[in-house]
């Protein structure tokens, strides 16, 4: 190991340990109570065993409420739409 790289090392492992370290009042601060919400967009793609690749783009909704510090119960919705082009039936 050269002397430089024997020099940058400590520089560049130090800080990364110390940020990604456990930070105690950082893990006392939880929000998973009470309700929560989000909304999300998606893309989809679709690609049949003899045809070509096709994408679409997709929405989903997701809704939940945090009982406590570690259960929270939630329910989401996803939707997505493809074109297909070619008119053969596709199954599964």
């Amino acid at each position: 190991m050269s002397f430089v790289t024997h020099r940058l090392v400590p520089l560049l492992v130090i800080p990364c340990a110390v940020l990604c370290s456990a930070s105690t009042a950082a893990a006392q601060l939880s929000t998973t109570r009470g309700p929560s919400f989000g909304v999300h967009i998606e893309g989809t793609s679709l690609t049949p065993k003899d045809g070509s690749t096709t994408s679409g783009a997709g929405l989903g909704f997701r809704a939940g409420y945090g009982f406590n510090r570690i259960v929270t119960g939630f329910v989401e919705f996803d939707g997505s739409q493809i074109d297909v082009q070619k008119s053969a039936p596709i199954f599964g």
